[in-house]
């Protein structure tokens, strides 16, 4: 194996060992950079649709791209937004579904894109409509449980 730092004075396996840390550090960064993505549109969702439910549901493919989809239901069960993002890096952002919108949340799966994408939509709707469920079983819990203790017979 030739060494590629050859005339350099650096031992191949020094400068491996350099070009691994340079990569993990830019995905360190790349991967700062996303999160920072995210909480703006969830940012933005929540302050433009505070009476609704919000779901956020993905689809893992093994080689192909992954998807997020963040919907966001109003109290009438009526899909008010859509954003899905579709890719394989950290330069994938969310764009609005605006077919999707005025669609009753159980319809959700007909708006799906075509091929390989609607798979993962299809899938990745399912899991936001199941915690848009879970959301509001939880803002329908009592602030505080009761601690009444059942009445002496």
């Amino acid at each position: 194996m030739t060494n590629l730092f050859h005339g350099l004075g650096v031992p191949s396996w020094t400068g491996l060992i350099a070009v691994f840390a340079v990569v993990w550090l830019l995905q360190i960064a790349g991967t700062a950079w996303q999160m920072k993505h995210y909480q703006k549109v969830m940012g933005e969702i929540i302050g433009r649709w505070a009476d609704g439910a919000i779901g956020v549901g993905n689809a893992r493919s093994r080689l192909g791209k992954g998807l997020i989809v963040i919907v966001v239901v109003g109290p009438d069960d009526v899909v008010r937004e859509v954003r899905m993002m579709e890719g394989r890096s950290i330069f994938a952002r969310f764009r609005p579904l605006e077919r999707a919108a005025g669609q009753r949340l159980a319809d959700l799966a007909a708006v799906a894109p075509d091929g390989r994408t609607g798979n993962g939509f299809r899938l990745a709707a399912s899991r936001a409509a199941e915690q848009v469920a879970r959301a509001r079983a939880r803002a329908s819990l009592p602030a505080e449980p009761s601690l009444a203790l059942p009445a002496a017979a």
